[in-house]
């Protein structure tokens, strides 16, 4: 027989009544665990290092270990970037003061670079060389647009990888913690009752009514290990990151920038037009890199900030990682890197317990990581 209406409707209100209890205790899950993330970032930290080094002892047990490790490792990175995110808008000084689309965009990429090397070794996995080949292109397809938008569009400016830089976390601002369990509402998302930075901190000084002497008050009196005669720094304590904006691009750098944008397909073409084994697309990247490195430091160096001169000479630094790719690694460094690691191990007390795992495992890191441009 079936059910009358009156017993559909009593079964449609009994389901809604368990979602909304399930949607409920979910908020309340999440407010709990930002508050938590919020007051103990130095255990957070402890857990999110532990994931790390899981990845690193899962390789080698399993037949795909690799595949496992790089999965746990992703897991790990998406999991401090999530946590990041939390104290990021725990605190106002903290918050990046950019607009919305590029906000958004950023965190794609940041997640999109986090995770392209594990969906690169699964799609090899499951679908062959071609799936992997084809996997690889989407992501640096996707990453060129999207970092072309917030370049061209957006007016983003210099971009680094990942986008968004892990949170220096060791000079955090004190937290506020309140007694009150009620949640307040600001539009249509629901925060929990912490608030990271959000008073006016406590002076770390205070001055005498006599004797007119700065005396560093109990509240910043730091571990006796760190203890000095010193008066702790009074300018900007809870100043932790610069900005992620970065200054807008015009001209050469502009050039310069679109062209480091757009060198993982032009890395990429030139591997399908002249093969893997060939030097063509070798030196075409490396000569892409240069070029765009020149065009961006002829342009006024003085204009860029701090953050935008560190990110050029890392970008340098990573023209060494030539020296890891085909046809490079295979025709030249190869063998002098091989023999300096049996050297040093031989030689050297204790080394061999890490240039031997690292001689196993470095064909696997080459192959993998060396051409991957978003790390």
């Amino acid at each position: 027989m079936s059910a009358s209406p009156l017993n559909t409707q009593e079964q449609a209100c009994i389901s809604m009544k368990y979602l909304g209890k399930m949607c409920l205790r979910y908020q309340e899950t999440c407010a709990w665990y930002r508050k938590w993330v919020v007051e103990n970032p130095d255990v957070v930290s402890q857990v999110e290092k532990t994931f790390r080094v899981l990845s690193y002892c899962i390789t080698g047990f399993t037949d795909d270990g690799q595949i496992l490790s790089e999965f746990v490792y992703a897991l790990s990175n998406l999991l401090v970037f999530f946590n990041d995110n939390i104290l990021r808008r725990a605190s106002a000084n903290l918050q990046p003061k950019i607009s919305l689309s590029q906000d958004r965009l950023r965190r794609l990429l940041t997640i999109l670079d986090h995770v392209s090397v594990f969906f690169e070794l699964a799609s090899k996995q499951f679908w062959g060389e071609s799936g992997k080949w084809t996997v690889i292109a989407a992501i640096q397809l996707l990453r060129t647009i999207f970092r072309l938008v917030l370049l061209r569009r957006l007016k983003a400016g210099m971009q680094s990888s990942p986008p968004i830089p892990t949170l220096n976390r060791k000079n955090l601002p004190p937290v506020q913690k309140e007694s009150s369990t009620d949640t307040e509402e600001e539009g249509n998302n629901t925060r929990a009752p912490f608030t990271l930075g959000a008073v006016q901190p406590q002076p770390l000084t205070f001055e005498g009514r006599r004797s007119r002497r700065v005396v560093r008050s109990l509240h910043a009196t730091p571990d006796m290990a760190l203890r000095t005669w010193k008066l702790p720094q009074t300018e900007q304590p809870f100043r932790i990151e610069e900005d992620l904006g970065m200054t807008e691009l015009a001209g050469m750098s502009l050039m310069g920038e679109t062209l480091y944008i757009s060198r993982p397909l032009i890395h990429l073409s030139s591997l399908f037009v002249w093969g893997w084994s060939s030097w063509k697309p070798w030196l075409l990247s490396i000569t892409t890199d240069i070029v765009s490195l020149e065009m961006m430091q002829r342009d006024e160096k003085s204009k860029f900030t701090s953050k935008e001169k560190s990110e050029l000479y890392n970008r340098k630094l990573m023209l060494l990682f030539y020296l890891l790719r085909s046809p490079c690694y295979n025709t030249i460094t190869r063998t002098r890197l091989e023999s300096l690691l049996k050297s040093v191990g031989g030689t050297v007390p204790l080394a061999n317990m890490l240039t031997k795992p690292i001689l196993e495992y470095l064909p696997i890191w080459q192959k993998i990581y060396s051409y991957n441009w978003g790390n």
